[in-house]
């Protein structure tokens, strides 16, 4: 009884096995329902695209500031600037800016530009690209100058904290090359005093110390001098410098969203699951031919 069944099942399930040809025979029969269904979504889809708000997206490009104290170091790591872009913080400011409401609920202008203000860096430099849309090219660009300017004034105080240290240094220095100048001179003064009332006994010793002092306060002076100049150096535009953008930002000639050809590639999809799942109801509902 049991091999009897078995055997029974599998013949039945022999004969309920789709085959190619079976395939082909329900797409010639039913290609309208299939057809009419992408049509159908691909349109819908389509004319959805036109309900969505069009968005313009600003782009800039933005080279990282640089300090120099013993070495050159960027203002903030590259990826970190970058990052900092994107949290939440960052965007709260943007938008308190802005005089938008933080909720993004609140407002659809502040949720646009919660959610397209990015930052990504430009592999192999110590530049990387904002972006921010907008629901028009003025408020795009505004928000990304909005956004360039508060990281800009961020890094401006990292850099403007170097400045400061370097300042001092330079003075401290210009101090000491004064002092060691006048020393230089009120030595020059004693050893020429020195030199008139010198006799033949002591003349050689004389010399021979004027050469010693001249020496070591020239070293000195030498030596002072060389670190201011390499302070001025580090105080240079091209080695202590803000972040700063690159060029003009730019906002794109048309709107990048909605993508209507995106809208309709989904509603024609949607339309072929839509037609696939009519026709077959019509397919198994009239009972499957022999």
């Amino acid at each position: 009884m049991y091999v009897g069944e078995v055997r029974r099942a599998m013949s039945d399930d022999v004969g309920t096995t789709i085959s190619t040809a079976d395939i082909a025979r329900f797409l010639c029969n039913h290609w309208v329902y299939i057809a009419g269904g992408i049509a159908l979504g691909a349109i819908a889809g389509f004319s959805l695209s036109y309900t969505q708000a069009q968005q313009w997206e600003a782009t800039s490009i933005v080279e990282l500031g640089q300090v120099d104290e013993g070495g050159a170091r960027p203002v903030d790591p590259l990826a970190q600037a970058a990052v900092r872009v994107q949290t939440e913080s960052f965007r709260d400011d943007v938008l308190r800016t802005l005089k938008l409401p933080v909720d993004d609920e609140a407002n659809p202008n502040a949720a646009l530009v919660r959610h397209s203000l990015q930052a990504s860096t430009i592999p192999g430099t110590n530049l990387f690209a904002m972006t921010a849309r907008g629901f028009s090219e003025e408020e795009a660009k505004a928000t990304l100058v909005v956004a360039q300017n508060q990281l800009i004034e961020k890094h401006r105080k990292v850099v403007d904290a170097v400045r400061a240290r370097l300042q001092d240094e330079l003075a401290m220095t210009d101090a000491n090359i004064a002092r060691l100048k006048a020393a230089q001179a009120a030595d020059f003064k004693t050893l020429t005093r020195a030199q008139v009332g010198k006799d033949a006994s002591n003349g050689a010793i004389q010399a021979l110390l004027g050469d010693m002092v001249d020496a070591t306060n020239g070293a000195q002076l030498q030596a002072a001098q060389q670190r201011r100049a390499r302070i001025l150096g580090q105080l240079g535009a091209d080695r202590t410098y803000n972040t700063h953008v690159i060029g003009e930002t730019t906002v794109s000639r048309e709107p990048v969203a909605p993508r209507r050809p995106v809208f309709a590639g989904v509603g024609a999809m949607l339309g072929l699951l839509v037609g696939l799942l009519l026709a077959g109801k019509r397919y198994f509902g009239a009972g499957r031919p022999a």
